[in-house]
């Protein structure tokens, strides 16, 4: 039955609900987890602005819940506000709606629903409603994106800060006093040397003009005194004798007024207000007023106008404008002023939103549905890409792939898992991603359309090695065919395809003999044809549909909005990958024993690191196959920072051993071959000692034939064992297994790099080392031992050799 819809000006207009209706796509998306483990009790949508989201929420929760047998939970409309003076009508409104949550497990937890959020303060004004009611709350917001909640924990950790400000900065202040009060005791001792010295200068000056007083005197008394002038010109001598005693009398009295007194007196005077001494006496007694005065810490949350949280509220927000709620009486059926000063009393206004109520009950399902659809087949074919990635562990971790090709439509889901998984678990091993394209498959090859698609795909191709390999990903095999055309186009470009497929697959032979798949192409089976069929022609996990007649090549877009709901969904991809890479970065056992020698070897290099800076050792010997990782490790770790230093590198020799106790063996290595080998390399070293790494010491045997052979050659050696051995050093002396030159290092305080375990791994597998045992040394690896897993090892060698270079 179709809903007839008056429509009139007080209806708001279709496009206006469908706008508010995909805002709400990536609140429902951040939600539904929560939604489907039943977290959520009761909706609470903030009148007025909240009322049309909450609608749209609770009809979506409801109808999972009514479809999947959980109960129907409730909504109900309280207005939010910020203003103290509407609380009081708030708390009434409320009040009137306890009875609708009586029945609500106060276990679960409220979604209240709002149209934006700006400050937060109409939110806690609920929220605080709520929490009195017995219930925790969440919060989701169609317009929410760029709001930050303010919480509970927030502002207990803005007062600690300010507090540890303020006792940072009591503690400044009383460094500066110190320093302040420092600097005028200096400057008053200054002040007081600077006054002596004034003051002896003022003495000094004063007897000075003392005595050139008394001698002016004396000579002007003494020219008085003397006999008067006889004869010619006598007159005139007596003038000139006046004369002189005027300017001597003057002379005397003028030493009074000298003014060099009066500046010393000035200098003497002025140091007891010195400016130095009284800024110094005011700056401490300001500092001494701001200290031991305790602010209120509480004051700094004074400027944050956003209401308060609990710590454990959690937000909910979508993206989309959302101004066309508020203030809507039509969408809302009052206006929010309006509505915030009368909060009990709505009325007959509520009868102006029956029009949306009814759109959105229209609507809201087929939107729901592909939603819903698209979360389930991620969950469902999760575990059969998982089981498909596990089986392409080996190609994904000796990088066999140089890129990844969807086949699209149905492809395209199982392909962006797959290659979300690789380039994760890529990225974490520090490697670039690889390339991922979409084409459509066809089940003929000389289709024109394909062809002209493929070219686009010429430039990416003609930068990858041939030698790598192409993954083909799809959803089904059936003929064949269609990642068959895929498989051939590349071919033909000179790459060899891998089809991986979540169906199984009957007869890849059959296809490569029939010509189907190009030679060598090897098919990768998910082996579930149920999850393959969630798939396939389905538009809303994939966003597209196949044309018609269905193998028809090309693609074409759907509907929008499921366009839309596809690629908000990709999240779900990476969710579910996540849990794919976690146990794909799982490393093989061989690469965990290797990891586990870095606490050993960190040890060892720290205790003989000075040994290799001072030139103690000229050479690096090692027991192969035992000791070969650890030997390495070292080896390249010690090299490294040689060649940083500018010397020359050392010479790692590897030496094989035996442990027969055969009388023929007594003599335990063939010294002829081995002086073959290596005597251009010993006899640089001659009168020097060498350290060997050597397999765990229990009869000595086989490292004391190795060390007795070296000291054929005066050299000397320094034994590291992986762990303390069986006999002292002295006892293999004494039974003729080691000679007397050499050391055990464990019984000179060096940590032994310890496995943790009998070091039996590393000298038994060739996949780690390369070269396997035998009674009379060692051999190269065999040939079913995969190269690349020898190739594994050594990355992860080189990795421990850049973190013990580090400890050196």
């Amino acid at each position: 039955m179709t809903l007839a819809i008056r429509q009139d000006k007080s209806v708001p207009k279709v496009e206006e609900v469908d706008a508010i209706q995909k805002g709400m796509a990536n609140v429902l998306k951040q939600i539904w987890p929560a939604v489907e483990a039943g977290e959520f009790g009761v909706i609470v949508g903030d009148d007025t602005s909240g009322r049309i989201p909450a609608l749209i929420l609770s009809k979506a929760v409801n109808t999972w819940n009514r479809d999947h047998g959980l109960p129907r939970i409730p909504v109900v409309f309280v207005p939010g506000t910020n203003k103290e003076e509407y609380q009081d009508a708030l708390r009434q409104a409320f009040s009137k709606r306890l009875h609708l949550l009586k029945k609500v497990d106060r276990s679960t937890r409220a979604l209240i629903v709002t149209e934006g959020i700006t400050s937060g303060h109409s939110i806690a004004s609920i929220g605080n409603l709520l929490k009195e009611a017995g219930f925790s709350w969440d919060v989701a917001a169609l317009d929410g994106s760029g709001f930050t909640p303010r919480t509970e924990s927030h502002d207990n950790k803005r007062i600690a800060q300010a507090r540890s400000d303020w006792e940072h900065e009591q503690e400044q202040l009383q460094i500066r006093l110190t320093n302040i009060e420092q600097n005028l005791s200096h400057q008053l001792e200054a002040d007081v040397r600077q006054k002596q010295l004034l003051e002896e200068q003022l003495a000094a000056l004063q007897v000075e003009l003392a005595e050139t007083r008394t001698s002016l005197e004396n000579e002007a008394a003494a020219l008085q005194d003397a006999e008067p002038f006889t004869g010619m010109f006598r007159k005139s001598k007596e003038r000139e004798r006046e004369s002189k005693i005027a300017q001597l009398i003057s002379s005397a009295s003028a030493t009074e007024r000298d003014p060099r007194l009066e500046q010393l007196r000035t200098q003497i005077s002025e140091i007891g207000e010195a400016a130095e001494a009284h800024r110094l006496e005011a700056e401490a007694s300001t500092v001494k007023k701001k200290i031991g005065v305790i602010p209120d810490f509480t004051q700094i949350l004074s400027d944050d106008s956003r209401g308060v949280w609990p710590d454990d509220t959690r937000l909910f927000a979508g993206e989309q404008n959302a101004g066309v709620i508020r203030d809507r009486e039509d969408l809302c059926g009052i206006s929010q002023d309006k509505f915030q000063e009368h909060p009990v009393l709505r009325g007959k206004t509520i009868k102006t939103v029956r029009g949306v109520r009814l759109r959105i009950n229209a609507s809201v399902q087929s939107y729901l549905d592909p939603f819903l659809y698209e979360v389930q087949t991620v969950r469902k074919i999760l575990p059969v890409v998982w089981k498909l990635i596990d089986t392409m562990r080996n190609d994904i971790e000796f990088d066999t792939y140089g890129a990844i090709f969807g086949d699209d439509t149905s492809g395209r889901l199982p392909t962006l898992m797959v290659a979300k998984a690789i380039n994760t678990y890529r990225k974490h091993l520090g490697k670039p991603p690889l390339p991922v394209r979409f084409i459509e498959g066809i089940t003929y090859l000389q289709n024109p359309e394909q062809i002209e698609s493929f070219w686009k795909f010429q430039p990416l191709l003609d930068q990858l090695p041939k030698t790598k390999r192409m993954l083909i990903v799809t959803d089904n095999v059936n003929s064949g065919k269609s990642a068959g055309s895929i498989a051939w186009r590349l071919y033909n470009h000179g790459f060899i395809s891998d089809i991986a497929t979540l169906s199984e697959i009957n007869s890849p032979s059959t296809f490569r003999s029939n010509g189907v798949w190009p030679p060598k192409t090897r098919g990768i089976a998910g082996n579930s044809n149920v999850a393959a069929k969630l798939v396939i022609d389905n538009v809303h996990a994939s966003g597209l549909a196949q044309r018609t007649p269905k193998f028809s090549p090309g693609l074409v877009n759907m509907d929008p909005e499921v366009r839309t709901g596809m690629v908000a969904h990709r999240n779900d991809v990476r969710t579910a990958t996540d849990q794919i890479v976690k146990h794909l970065v799982q490393h093989p056992l061989v690469v965990e024993e290797i990891e586990a020698l870095q606490p050993g070897l960190l040890k060892l290099a720290e205790n003989v690191g000075p040994a290799f800076h001072d030139e103690t050792y000229s050479a690096i010997v090692v027991e192969d196959p035992h000791a070969r990782i650890p030997a390495l490790a070292l080896g390249k770790a010690v090299n490294a920072v040689r060649l940083k230093q500018g010397r020359p590198k050392l010479p790692i020799i590897f030496l094989s051993g035996t442990t027969s106790d055969s009388e023929q063996d007594a003599s335990a290595i063939d010294t002829a071959s081995l002086d073959r080998r290596y005597a251009h390399m010993l006899d640089p070293l001659r009168g020097s000692r060498a350290i060997m790494l050597s397999g765990a010491l229990h009869s000595g045997k086989s490292t004391g034939a190795l060390a007795t052979w070296l000291s054929t050659h005066d050299i000397a050696v320094d034994i590291a064992p992986p762990r303390e051995p069986d006999s002292t050093h002295e006892e293999y002396v004494n039974q003729g297994v080691l000679p007397s030159a050499s050391r055990i290092l464990t019984e000179h305080g060096v940590t032994p790099w310890d496995l943790s375990k009998e070091p039996v791994l590393l000298q038994s597998h060739p996949e780690v080392t390369g070269v396997a045992n035998s009674d009379h040394g060692i051999v190269r690896a065999p040939k079913e031992v995969n190269p690349k897993e020898i190739q594994l090892a050594r990355h992860f060698t080189n990795r421990l050799a850049e973190d013990i270079a580090r400890h050196l």
